[in-house]
């Protein structure tokens, strides 16, 4: 089966992001500090910005979409993708409350 959609029904990462004055470091700055009040450990139970870890959850940009994957021993698990940042943290977050 075959499934065609018009570009309207595709979602633009940087579209949303000029739509809502977004500010990348406050987004990953305000993501930091609510997950650290809640005992997560930066750099160790989660990674921002960057998929260039050996091991831990992450959340990081690529291309068009955000990405949160866990990697272990450099390889790349389970990654979602997601067009808008806020779905993407809170999948973060879900993710990492369930580990505990």
């Amino acid at each position: 089966m075959r499934y065609e959609f018009s570009d309207s029904y595709l979602l633009n990462k940087k579209d949303i992001e000029i739509g809502t004055d977004f500010d990348k470091s406050e987004f990953f700055e305000n993501i930091k500090s609510e997950l650290l009040k809640e005992g997560f450990f930066i750099d160790r139970d989660f990674h921002l910005g960057s998929n260039n870890v050996i091991e831990g959850l992450c959340l990081y940009e690529d291309g068009e979409f955000w990405v949160v994957s866990y990697f272990e021993r450099g390889t790349n698990f389970s990654p979602a993708f997601f067009v808008d940042s806020g779905d993407a943290a809170l999948f973060l977050g879900a993710k990492l409350k369930r580990w505990r």
